[in-house]
C-alpha cells in the first residue's frame, strides 16, 4: 500500500507483521501481536495503529488517492490492503478479558500469539502502575484468570 504520492513510501502486509518500506531503506517492523488495534478513516485516507508496547504513541498511514506511476495517476484501492491488516492483527489476538477495577479505571488483558506462535499476556494497565492496592489485586486475578483460560502458567 503507497503511503505517499510518489510511491517511494509502502506500508507492506507481511507474514510477520507490518512492514514500512521506502526507496531509501526498510523504515519500520511492526509485528501483528504488537499491534493493539486499527481504525480506518476514509475521510483522510488515513490508518491509525496503535502499537501495545507504546499505547499513547500512534502509528499514521496517510493513503494517497492516486501514485503517479509511469508517467500516469494510478487510483489506490485500501480494500485489499484493509482485510489483511484486520487479519492478521485479529489472528495475534487470542483472547481478551475487559473488565472495571474497584477504582473505576478500565481493565484489559491481551492473550497475544507472536510469530513464532508463542503466547504471551498484556496488561493494560500493568499491574505494578495500579492506582490502588485493590486496583493491582483485581488486575493480578484477572491476568491469572485470563492466562489460565489458554492455558498459560498463572505464577
Amino acid at each position: 500500500m503507497p503511503i505517499d504520492e510518489a510511491g517511494e513510501s509502502w506500508a507492506v502486509a507481511m507474514t510477520s507483521g507490518l512492514v514500512i518500506v521506502s526507496a531509501d531503506a526498510l523504515a519500520a517492523e511492526h509485528p501483528w501481536d504488537r499491534i493493539d488495534k486499527g481504525s480506518w478513516d476514509a475521510e483522510a485516507r488515513a490508518f491509525t495503529l496503535t502499537l501495545s508496547d507504546a499505547p499513547e504513541q500512534r502509528l499514521a498511514l496517510t493513503v494517497p488517492a492516486r501514485i503517479e506511476q509511469g508517467g500516469a495517476a494510478r487510483p489506490v484501492a485500501v480494500d485489499r490492503f484493509a482485510r489483511a491488516l484486520r487479519q492478521r492483527v485479529e489472528a495475534s489476538l487470542v483472547h481478551l478479558v475487559t473488565r472495571s477495577l474497584p477504582s473505576g479505571a478500565q481493565a484489559r488483558i491481551a492473550i497475544r500469539r507472536d510469530a513464532d506462535g508463542a503466547l504471551y499476556a498484556v496488561a493494560s494497565p500493568e499491574p505494578a502502575s495500579a492506582a490502588t492496592a485493590e486496583d493491582r489485586a483485581e488486575l493480578e486475578a484477572l491476568l491469572r484468570q485470563a492466562r489460565d483460560s489458554v492455558g498459560l502458567d498463572t505464577r
